[in-house]
Formats: C-alpha cells, structure tokens, sequence
C-alpha cells in the first residue's frame, strides 16, 4: 500500500519550501510531488520514503497534513504504456480521480501513482491482472 500525505498551503512565494526544507532537515526523501491549485490555496500531494516521520515533521511547523491511501504502479518507460491499465479500469467503470509521477526508477519503467473512486476494489484489480505495483 502507498499512502500519500497531503498539505494545504498559501498560494504564495515560499509556502512550499518551508514545508519541503523541514523535510530536507528531517532527511526524508520526496519521491513523488503533486501541487495543485485549489482555490486560494495550493494542495501538495507528496510520496516519501518515511511517511510517519514525515507527517509529524510537518505538523510541528505548524503545517496541517493528513494521510491518503493510493495505488501506485510501475509501467513500461515507453509511449502508451498506461493504455492496458487505464482501458482495465474503463472496462470496469472505475473512476481515475489523479495521477502524477513516482520520481524513483525501476530498471525500464517508471511509478507512477493513481487515487481512483475505490482504492481497494482498484487494487484487487489490478492484482488480478497482474499489474506491477509499487
């Protein structure tokens, strides 16, 4: 399972880099990066190699973040590669809410995350077609 943790900030200079440069201080690696305006705000969507360490790192300078489950997957690093995996769910009236990079790099393919409507029943999914997750 990958959960992913998510921050509102200001939509403004320098809100992303105190909550990235505590993480550097904390040494916790980012391996995947979302950030999306929302609003006024922006919504950081963030991978990281420790998850709790990151979080509670976050809450003490004074940045609210929470935990999201997602599915992350590894696909071939070459055009279309996606296809098969989201006709899979199509076939399946599964909803894909977002998807955004992994930055971590297995030999060929390349990870990527994916937040659907169902996480689980999407999971099992893809399980069963035995899809390469992370």
């Amino acid at each position: 399972m990958v959960r992913e943790i998510i921050i509102d900030l200001e939509n403004k200079p320098g809100s992303l880099i105190k909550a990235t440069q505590a993480l550097e201080d904390a040494n916790v690696d980012i391996r995947g990066l979302n950030v999306s305006k929302v609003a006024d705000a922006s919504q950081v969507r963030l991978i990281v190699d420790k998850t709790d360490e990151a979080l509670q790192t976050l809450w003490n300078i004074g940045v609210q973040a929470s935990l999201n489950d997602v599915i992350g997957v590894w696909v071939e690093d070459r055009p279309g590669s996606m296809n098969p995996i989201l006709k899979m769910l199509e076939k399946q009236q599964e909803n894909i809410q977002y998807i955004y990079p992994f930055f971590n790099k297995l030999e060929g393919h390349i990870g990527v995350i994916i937040n659907t409507d169902n996480v689980d029943n999407v999971r099992t999914i893809l399980k069963e077609n035995e899809v390469d997750m992370i």
